[in-house]
Parts: structure tokens; sequence; C-alpha cells
């Protein structure tokens, strides 16, 4: 795996800005600066939720798929709660299920 987990749950705490270079089949990696927020596991895969710089959307990237990363020292906020409240609320759209991730994000809606 081209990416260390604690380094994402480290960057996560401390709102560093994350550059990630994905692995394409058909094309070269693409790196992309993104501004991590949460990770989320599954039973078959790991994903990171990021704000993408590059698309300027809420994306998830596959762990496995990340040929490498690098932590910036660069930050993106004092306090994420409020990206990462957006990106539940966003999530809770399309899924219709809302999961706490964040103890600061308040009750449902």
């Amino acid at each position: 795996m081209g990416i260390e987990l604690l380094d994402v749950r480290n960057a996560i705490r401390t709102c560093c800005k994350i550059v990630i270079n994905l692995y394409r089949r058909a094309t070269a990696p693409i790196a992309t600066h993104d501004l991590a927020i949460a990770t989320v596991y599954y039973v078959d895969v790991t994903l990171i939720a990021a704000w993408c710089e590059l698309r300027g959307v809420y994306r998830y990237f596959r762990a496995d798929r990340i040929v490498q990363s690098e932590v910036l020292e660069e930050r993106y906020a004092a306090d994420s709660s409020p990206m990462m409240a957006e990106w539940m609320a966003k999530r809770s759209q399309k899924s219709g299920l809302l999961r706490y991730l964040h103890p600061d994000l308040g009750a449902a809606r």
C-alpha cells in the first residue's frame, strides 16, 4: 500500500493537506491535493474521505489504489468540524444514512 493510515489519521487530527498519487489502469498516476476528513472502514476496503482541491468536490479514495502519498505541513483549517458536517450531510443525502464519525456534529436533522 502506498499510504500509511496512521499518517492519514494524524493529518485529519492536525488538519494538514495530503498529496495523493492514485493508480489508474488506463493512464499514468494522477496527483491530487486533498483535505482528508475521515477514514471509512469496510470489510474489504478502506476509504479516505477528502475534499479534492483538483475537482472541487468531496471524494473517496481507496487506500489500496494509492501509489504514493505525502502529508504536507500546510493546514487547511483550525477546526475541521464544519467540513466534516458538510461531508456527512452530503453523504446522508446520497445514502439516507447518517453515521456520526465526530462527536461535535450535533443532533440529527
